[in-house]
């Protein structure tokens, strides 16, 4: 009785990694911002999850549970990214060193080194023990967001990833404890049911709410863009979406030029600055040569996911649009809203302050 419902709940959670795959690739190409590693994750767990139950063909399922435990450690790095420019090392070396032991024991087991129930047997427990220790660090790091943020679909993150970590657990517990075939079977079944939960819980998230997947934990202050003498081209405050901590006030009128100008006197016309750290904020630049013009946000914190949105904003902007605003003459009130949808575009997950 208990065995007959297993099949069902294997097929349902691959539907619904099916579907969220393709919402989540429907969605990236329409707004031409991917997440790398939840998209790596979603594909490694879609193809494990299909080939670690076919049944009579060992290699094949160890193949699996290997992608799967992949899969989680790429769910991992992608949490990682919203919190930093890398990953933590104690959390990301035994992560890597259980994957590796995975590796090795699928690898030994295709040249028929090791007997089906050995080999079946050790790397389900390894993939289980990953799977406790990735999920642990990835609840940490939604609880982070969820208390920065308090915002619906942090909420429902914090859900899934609880979810995820149940199961994560029971499926340790299984492979550790339980030694009773029909206890066994059922805390299969339980802890699929739970990895379901999590991936419906995240499917209505990303389809409710696509842009909760960008949400930093610290808040972005300004975006500017000064031109060749300094003066400031383009300039606006912002917030981060649900964000509760707020920045200080603080004066930029006059600060990139008096910048601009100490950078030239004392280390040459050539010299280029790119991150300024002042205590509890932080400013980053990026300079456009051709164009004689500077980006600069001031932010407090830095992200990998912070990094690229600062990359991808300055590619929107054209080359056209910059070297404009160098121009004498030029309205600069006319080429504001131009920057702002490049803006929006490159930082889903802020909002622009109302002057």
């Amino acid at each position: 009785m208990i065995l007959q419902f297993y099949p069902y709940l294997v097929q349902s959670l691959n539907i619904i990694l099916v579907i969220m795959f393709a919402v989540f690739i429907y969605k990236g190409i329409n707004r031409k911002f991917f997440a790398p590693f939840l998209t790596t994750a979603l594909i490694l767990a879609l193809i494990g999850n299909i080939i670690a139950f076919i049944e009579n063909d060992m290699k094949v399922n160890l193949y699996g549970i290997f992608l799967i435990s992949i899969g989680f450690f790429f769910l991992y790095l992608h949490f990682e990214a919203l919190i930093s420019i890398r990953p933590k090392a104690f959390t990301y070396i035994i992560l890597l060193g259980l994957n590796s032991m995975l590796f090795i024991i699928t690898l030994i087991k295709s040249f028929d080194l090791l007997s089906d129930d050995l080999s079946f047997l050790i790397c389900s427990k390894i993939m289980s023990l990953g799977a406790v220790i990735a999920f642990s660090r990835i609840l940490i790091i939604a609880i982070k967001v969820n208390q920065n943020a308090k915002l619906k679909e942090t909420k429902l993150e914090f859900i899934a990833m609880l979810l995820f970590l149940i199961y994560a657990i029971l499926y340790f517990i299984r492979n550790f404890f339980i030694q009773d075939v029909m206890l066994y079977s059922l805390f299969s079944q339980v802890s699929i049911i739970f990895s379901t939960l999590g991936s419906i819980f995240m499917v209505l998230n990303y389809i409710l709410h696509p842009n909760y997947i960008y949400y930093l934990p610290f808040p972005i202050h300004s975006v500017i863009l000064y031109n060749k003498n300094g003066v400031i081209s383009y300039s606006r405050n912002l917030d981060s979406v649900g964000l509760l901590q707020k920045f200080p006030e603080i004066v930029l009128s006059g600060t990139f030029s008096a910048i601009s100008i100490l950078i030239k006197e004392t280390l040459g016309s050539g010299a280029k600055i790119q991150k300024i750290n002042a205590d509890q904020y932080q400013i980053y630049f990026i300079n456009f040569p051709k164009e004689n013009m500077t980006l600069a946000v001031i932010a407090l914190g830095n992200t990998y996911f912070f990094q690229k949105s600062l990359k991808k904003f300055s590619k929107l902007i054209p080359h056209e649009t910059l070297k404009s605003m160098n121009e004498p003459g030029v309205n600069l009130l006319d080429i504001r809203p131009e920057i702002d949808k490049y803006l929006l575009k490159a930082f889903p997950y802020i909002r622009i302050k109302k002057i």
